[in-house]
């Protein structure tokens, strides 16, 4: 067996054994480098109930992705400033929100947002429509198939020129 079949079949059962959460956080990566080649790493919010699985699953996908994860724990509201000037101060980062109905909700997701938006840094979730809070992108899961949502405002504002060939694989919210 060559090299590359090699590589190819270990990563894939290193995918299938991680679960499906896990094959979300790596797809997830793949679809933020998709859109965003430049992306060498992705700091990725989670709340504390969420950062043991989480960090496991970016370990997971940073292998296979081969982008670096950071996972950042957010206790509660009042951290997230501080946890933003750190995001601010990594190069060539996107942040992907790991959303939930109390820390990281809709609102958070939208200062979220707006404060990193200043340093040019996209930040993406896993909830849907979280693009019309002003988030570049959301990657969700409907009837079993992953759905990316773009904001072309957002995408204009940050910078950034996302491929033709990506923007087809999308539904734009905002334009």
């Amino acid at each position: 067996m060559g090299k590359k079949r090699w590589i190819v079949l270990v990563s894939s059962l290193f995918i299938l054994s991680c679960g499906l959460f896990s094959q979300t956080v790596t797809q997830m990566g793949f679809i933020i480098k998709k859109a965003l080649p430049d992306t060498e790493s992705i700091a990725i919010l989670v709340t504390d109930m969420q950062k043991e699985k989480l960090t496991k699953e970016a370990q997971s996908a940073q292998l296979i992705t081969k982008v670096k994860y950071f996972v950042i724990t957010v206790s509660n509201k009042s951290e997230i400033a501080a946890k933003i000037n750190y995001i601010k101060n990594l190069e060539k980062t996107a942040t992907l929100i790991i959303a939930d109905d109390l820390i990281l909700n809709e609102g958070t997701a939208k200062f979220i947002a707006q404060k990193l938006a200043a340093s040019r840094t996209p930040v993406i979730s896993n909830r849907a429509k979280d693009t019309l809070q002003g988030l570049l992108m959301t990657v969700t899961m409907n009837d079993g198939s992953l759905e990316k949502h773009v904001n072309k405002i957002s995408m204009s504002a940050l910078g950034l020129a996302l491929s033709d060939e990506f923007l087809g694989e999308c539904i734009i919210d905002v334009e």
